[in-house]
């Protein structure tokens, strides 16, 4: 799987975690049936929804760059689903 990045996003954001970084993203399905996904722009719309959670500075910084180096919805991710 080509769009797919071996990363788990970590706990400390996942057990509150609603949303995250909106990027313009389409994703087709070929003739053979092979998905395809293109952005559209490099940088994201900041979405994000942490309700009952209080992140340091490093932990957030963490949080930003995890979603940013995954281009939105461009590459795929493993999440622990509490």
């Amino acid at each position: 799987m080509y769009n797919f990045h071996d990363a788990l996003l970590p706990d400390f954001i996942t057990i509150h975690l609603k949303g995250g970084p909106v990027f313009s993203t389409h994703c087709a399905n070929s003739v053979s049936g092979r998905e395809i996904r293109m952005h559209d722009r490099q940088h994201a719309i900041q979405k994000y929804s942490l309700s009952g959670c209080r992140l340091s500075e490093e932990q957030f910084q963490m949080f930003n760059c995890f979603f940013r180096a995954r281009l939105g919805r461009h590459y795929a991710f493993r999440i622990k689903d509490h």
